[in-house]
């Protein structure tokens, strides 16, 4: 119910945000499984083996200084002490650095054995080379008294040297497990982490394209219930994102429809009153100018009859003028003999 009222990028960028996290876990485990791969490696590489070759070295060398004191015993040639003394010393360099690597790991414990091997090896060269000094100096009797003790020291060198040989291939073996076990977390890791990966990926793309695509199919099937004049339609969202804001939008759109709808419905209506009033006025109206029509007609007779007597008046008046204007030039001549006798008058009376 919650993830309804996230928006759709937020969804988009939290689902690719998820997958690219299990990405970035995978590489990081990958990544510390391979360093630490990658050390014991090195270490395998480095140290392990090396010095698990020189432990096979220290046993070979014991071997060999035995079988040089044993030449000199038999054969009674001294030059070969030389060669016994060669092992000898490359026994005691590799003891060297086998103990220069337990120091620099603080093996206190494996740096004990080593010496105690070193120890032990001292002591079985030294008997050796009596034994064999006896042989040659003092006879086979002397040389078999010292053989014994030359015997057990042999014993208790080699038992030594196994351990110490053994110690060493052991931890070889156990590098190299690691490695494998490395390996193979790894190879679990990749595969567990892509299973998950996609099975994510499949399950977060399902669920942002069905809180998509089902709300925009609704949205589509109310915009053809619209179009086709339907608009009994219900539209519900319990939504608050992108698409429940368009069904949102839709359904108040379907109610602004419905009241618009019904005011027009209404404005019909008082339009066809308006419309039957008007009718019943224009007829009123068409009664009143037929009336004015017949009073017009009336009122045009008696102009054309008051006419008439206005220019019988005019022509009377007329006639009349003329009379006047004669009457007045008759007026006119009297006042001028008049003025003429008068004047005469006053002539005769001056003279």
């Amino acid at each position: 119910m919650l993830f309804k009222n996230v928006k759709i990028k937020t969804r988009l960028m939290a689902g690719f945000g998820i997958v690219l996290s299990l990405f970035v876990i995978c590489g990081v485990i990958t990544t510390l499984y391979l360093i630490k791969s990658d050390r014991s490696i090195n270490t395998l590489k480095e140290e392990t083996i090396p010095y698990a070759l020189i432990a096979k070295d220290i046993a070979f060398n014991v071997v060999q200084v035995q079988q040089f004191l044993t030449d000199v015993s038999a054969t009674h040639d001294v030059e070969v002490f030389k060669e016994a003394e060669d092992s000898a010393g490359k026994f005691r360099l590799d003891v060297a650095k086998v103990k220069e690597m337990f120091r620099a790991k603080n093996d206190q414990e494996s740096l004990r054995r080593l010496e105690e091997l070193e120890s032990s090896f001292n002591n079985y060269y030294e008997t050796g080379k009596k034994m064999a000094d006896a042989y040659v100096n003092q006879g086979i009797e002397a040389g078999n008294i010292l053989m014994e003790d030359f015997d057990n020291t042999s014993i208790a060198i080699t038992t030594k040297v196994e351990e110490f040989v053994k110690q060493q291939t052991d931890e070889a073996s156990l590098m190299s497990g690691n490695v494998q076990n490395s390996i193979k977390q790894i190879i679990t890791v990749l595969l567990v982490m892509s299973l998950i990966t996609i099975v994510s990926g499949i399950l977060i793309a399902w669920y942002i394209t069905s809180s998509v695509v089902g709300p925009l199919r609704r949205a589509v099937e109310v915009s053809n219930s619209i179009a086709n004049g339907d608009l009994t339609i219900k539209i519900e969202s319990d939504s608050n994102d992108e698409t429940g804001q368009l069904l949102h939008s839709m359904d108040n759109m379907v109610t602004n429809l419905k009241t618009l709808i019904a005011s027009m419905k209404e404005t019909s209506s008082n339009m066809a009153s308006a419309s039957e009033q008007l009718s019943a006025s224009s007829d009123q109206m068409s009664k009143g100018v037929i009336s004015q029509s017949d009073r017009s007609t009336q009122i045009a007779s008696a102009a054309h009859e008051m006419s008439q007597t206005v220019v019988e008046i005019a022509r009377n008046a007329s006639s009349i003028a003329a009379s006047a204007s004669g009457t007045a030039n008759i007026a006119r001549e009297g006042e001028n003999i008049v003025e003429k006798s008068v004047s005469e008058v006053k002539d005769i009376a001056e003279t």
